[in-house]
């Protein structure tokens, strides 16, 4: 896997690249397939292809598959409940038996608001989003949730991960994969969204959805959804 030590762009590291896309591939042996979330989510959380797959049970099984995968080198912290992320219990899990930090995806799970994000998170929403450590913010309400990857301004960018795209094969030498396949795990669709302000969205004919999405993220939280 990268190391980090350099900013990644696209085509720079191609072996390393193939090797994280080669753990989500469609295929049920691949740590993070849909497969293995629709399995753990099943067995673990009690959620069943076609139900709502709320933000805890997609934290708990995120966790558990890493936990899982050897391949992977990644460990997982779930802050539980509240915002806190507790220093004590994040480096135990960080630190390796040789006592070397570990990659570590921290999930903070919280509530911005009852109906809509609540204002005084807006300025705090824009600053996570500008961390070079973010991976993002996922949330939303059932069948209208969204995955928000940065922001430029007012704007939050996000991608609608309802899109369907072809199937990743998974490959013994990930190299095998072709440009097509490499291509297919990318892309430039992602869309501005209005502020949570009442501005006017950026972008001509915006639906409703657009509008509404930043309102509407709940990240990594409900659980009294969860069961």
């Amino acid at each position: 896997m990268s190391d980090g030590t350099a900013e990644w762009r696209r085509g720079t590291q191609q072996r390393e690249e193939r090797e994280i896309l080669n753990l989500f591939a469609d295929d049920p042996d691949a740590p993070f397939s849909i497969h293995r979330f629709v399995e753990h989510g099943a067995l673990a959380c009690g959620k069943h292809p076609g139900e709502w797959f709320g933000p805890s049970a997609t934290a708990r099984c995120i966790q558990a598959l890493a936990l899982s995968s050897v391949a992977a080198e990644l460990r997982v912290y779930i802050n539980g409940d509240g915002a806190d992320v507790y220093e004590d219990r994040f480096l135990s899990l960080a630190t390796a038996d040789d006592g070397c930090f570990a990659p570590t995806l921290i999930l903070v799970g919280i509530r911005l608001g009852i109906d809509r994000v609540t204002p005084v998170y807006w300025e705090a929403l824009k600053a996570a989003l500008q961390l070079p450590q973010s991976v993002g913010i996922a949330g939303g309400r059932p069948s209208s949730s969204h995955y928000f990857i940065g922001v430029q301004g007012d704007n939050f960018f996000f991608l609608d991960p309802h899109q369907p795209r072809a199937a990743l094969p998974r490959c013994d030498d990930v190299m095998q994969y072709s440009a097509e396949d490499i291509g297919s795990c990318h892309t430039r669709r992602g869309k501005p969204v209005v502020h949570v302000t009442d501005r006017e969205p950026t972008v001509e004919n915006e639906d409703e959805a657009c509008r509404s999405a930043v309102y509407d993220v709940e990240t990594l939280d409900e659980d009294e959804d969860d069961g």
